[in-house]
């Protein structure tokens, strides 16, 4: 028995413009997303003053350190990647995320992610049917 595939040649062109779709533009508003909301989330301790009314402790430092990055790369094969980071560089930013044997953890960097999962793979796969429609016409 022979199995002739017709236009293989030209299926296998489609196949690799497929791996140059450049999925940045979905990783770069995903990752504002979740910035905003561990902004959002990041509990943030009350202003402290002394006795006399001067302050001590200004609130919203971890609250304000939550950043986020988008880093774009090309892979192996030369097929562009991107990668969302969010992350917080207050030294004490991974405690109050996973707690201690003292304190209660709050996330707020894992919950962000958490509550936007499924909208971010639901944005990834509409994107890339949308370009992988474009390439087959």
């Amino acid at each position: 028995m022979v199995i002739k595939v017709l236009n293989l040649d030209k299926c296998i062109k489609k196949f690799g413009d497929i791996s140059n779709i450049d999925i940045y533009p979905v990783i770069r508003d995903a990752t504002a997303k979740v910035q905003r909301t561990a902004k959002a989330n990041t509990p943030v301790s009350p202003t402290l003053r002394r006795k006399d009314g001067t302050v001590y402790h200004i609130g919203g430092t971890l609250r304000e350190g939550n950043k986020a990055r988008v880093l774009r790369r090309r892979g192996k094969q030369g097929s562009p990647f991107a990668v969302g980071v969010v992350y917080n560089p207050v030294e004490y930013a991974i405690y109050v995320e996973f707690g201690t044997r003292y304190m209660v953890a709050q996330p707020f960097l894992t919950r962000a992610l958490e509550e936007h999962r499924m909208e971010i793979q639901n944005d990834l796969s509409k994107y890339l049917k949308k370009e992988t429609t474009k390439l087959i016409k």
